[in-house]
């Protein structure tokens, strides 16, 4: 029978150019047939030469696939049956359709929509969310870029503002492997029950790996806070972050 191993978001490896080398270039010939390696990566410049200098097997996914629309489509009616306090059933196979193509193809928008829907619902305070609340262009953000907007102004908002905000995400962004919550602690000079608590105020951007480390959702997030264009005024000064993780490190080496 034959098996699959996965290997999700290469791109988002530290070391992406030792596992290509030492396990994808070498897959075939150490491991039998009948198992085979599927590796899922952005198309980032050293991992496109390594792939085709070695004729690697590859195949380019397009976000507006309609196979791909159709798949998320299909995730979000399910997401929405499973919302019957929050959606009319009735209308869940045509908000759906509406929202998959605001998706603009990409699975982990999907992640912030029962949160989002909930928001809406308690704000309409008066019965189910039908398909004409939904539809509205400016009803729920467009894309990874437009929900990641709507959830950072939050954040700055939650946490207290423009300083605190950037206080945080600064180091994260900047940090070559995630932080723990300790050491957040130690950067912002907070007590860590207030660092735990900022934390969870950013549970949509942030998450805690098995070992209570802090990083961010996923890679686009912190292209977004280093990008002045799309970012505005919700972006963060990777040098910023690179001053305060220098004074935590100077700060525990003299501890």
């Amino acid at each position: 029978m034959r098996q699959v191993v996965v290997l999700d978001a290469l791109d988002e490896c530290s070391k992406s150019d030792d596992v290509l080398r030492k396990v994808i270039c070498t897959w075939k010939d150490v491991m039998p047939t009948w198992l085979s390696l599927v590796v899922s990566t952005r198309p980032e410049g050293e991992i496109r030469s390594v792939i085709t200098n070695n004729s690697l097997d590859f195949k380019v996914l397009k976000l507006k696939d309609e196979e791909n629309l159709r798949d998320i489509e299909l995730h979000i009616e399910h997401l929405l049956h499973d919302m019957s306090d929050v959606v009319e059933p009735k209308d869940v196979v045509s908000c759906a359709k509406i929202l998959s193509e605001r998706s603009e193809g990409l699975f982990l928008w999907t992640s912030f929509l029962p949160e989002t829907l909930s928001r809406i619902h308690e704000e309409k305070r008066d019965g189910l969310l039908t398909l004409q609340d939904i539809s509205p262009e400016d009803a729920i953000p467009s894309g990874l870029e437009g929900m990641f907007h709507v959830y950072l102004e939050r954040l700055r908002t939650k946490v207290g503002g423009e300083k605190k905000y950037k206080m945080l995400l600064a180091p994260i962004v900047a940090a070559r492997e995630p932080l723990s919550v300790q050491q957040l602690s130690s950067i912002l000079q907070l007590d860590q029950n207030d660092t735990d608590d900022m934390v969870d105020d950013a549970s949509n951007l942030l998450y805690r790996r098995e070992d209570g480390r802090v990083a961010l959702i996923h890679k686009r997030m912190a292209d977004l806070l280093l990008d002045d264009h799309p970012s505005g005024n919700l972006g963060v000064d990777i040098d910023d972050g690179h001053v305060a993780l220098a004074k935590y490190c100077s700060s525990s080496r003299d501890d």
